[in-house]
């Protein structure tokens, strides 16, 4: 369909994962409240699903672990993106707010009444203008001193990036970085071992002989 930006793999997975999550609801109604019952047969209607939830994970880990293996970043692509979106309307509305005491909700409304019609009007962040910002500001009754290179400072995209700070001053970018990297490590590492694992059941699940039996196993076998 025309309307759709999502990729195919996307939706896919945006699927398997409802029906993932659905199962688990509906296993998890079943064994509700039961302490005290025939847990057999509860389980019989509780675990009735318990085939497909493996299937749908087993879908899920392929297929995600294809989007993880081909993701990449266009660096290029990606400035290019930033540089044409007005991604700092909250940055602007927080200066009018600090700098000229103007309140919060108030500078909102500014700043999308004045990002819009430059969108409208089909500009880009670097073309702004602080002559129109300045109009808007005194049509709800305020004054600003926020100068066209503090403007345009605010709607650069490096700028923008090096303005984010951390709680703590010593925590610099490269300490981020070396940070992030020692989490995706730890975080492929987990990935393969969950991959293992549900391999590792999938296989003692098929070396059942019919699948009643297999239900029958796990029900009494945890």
């Amino acid at each position: 369909m025309p309307q759709k930006k999502n990729f195919t793999i996307f939706e896919r997975l945006r699927g398997e994962t409802a029906h993932l999550i659905s199962l688990h609801f509906d296993f998890f109604l079943g064994q509700r409240n039961t302490p005290y019952t025939n847990l057999v047969e509860v389980s019989k209607k509780a675990g009735r699903y318990l085939i497909l939830i493996f299937q749908h994970m087993e879908r899920i880990t392929l297929l995600l672990t294809l989007v993880l293996e081909h993701l990449e970043f266009l660096v290029d692509d990606m400035r290019k993106a930033c540089e044409q979106e007005f991604h700092a309307g909250f940055a602007l509305a927080n200066l009018l707010t600090t700098r000229d005491r103007i309140p919060y909700r108030k500078t909102q409304i500014i700043a999308g009444k004045y990002l819009g019609r430059a969108m409208k009007h089909q500009l880009t962040p670097s073309q702004l203008s602080i002559a129109e910002l300045k109009v808007e500001v005194s049509n709800y009754g305020y004054s600003m001193s926020i100068s066209q290179s503090q403007l345009q400072e605010i709607f650069d995209a490096d700028a923008s990036l090096r303005s984010k700070r951390f709680r703590h001053r010593n925590r610099n970018m490269l300490t981020w970085r070396h940070a992030s990297l020692k989490e995706k490590r730890q975080l492929s590492l987990l990935w393969g071992h969950c991959i293992s694992h549900l391999y590792e059941v999938k296989n003692k699940i098929k070396a059942l002989p019919q699948l009643e039996d297999r239900r029958m196993f796990h029900l009494l076998n945890g």
